[in-house]
């Protein structure tokens, strides 16, 4: 899981990115892919980063009806690379 871990936190990056440079479409598309990848195996994460994920999935859908890209970008950059950082401790 170790390998996904730093896929998921360079995917997470890359698309911050691209909302950061203005490409939200590009990315808003990229984002469904991503989220959907994360939620299937989501289940074999800790209770406490299941809570965790479930907490920012929700503010980054908030951020993305609202169109608040730099608050999408930042739950992609900082609260989702803390995850991360936790999960690969946990594995």
């Amino acid at each position: 899981m170790n390998t996904s871990i730093l896929q998921w936190q360079k995917e997470a990056n890359d698309l911050a990115l691209k909302i950061r440079l203005g490409h939200n479409v590009e990315a808003g598309l990229m984002l469904v892919t991503y989220l959907e990848q994360l939620v299937a195996v989501y289940s074999q994460f800790p209770a406490e980063q299941q809570r965790q994920f479930q907490s920012i999935l929700s503010a980054m859908l908030v951020c993305q009806e609202r169109q608040d890209w730099i608050g999408l970008a930042d739950y992609l950059e900082y609260e989702l690379q803390q995850l991360f950082i936790e999960l690969n401790g946990a594995f």
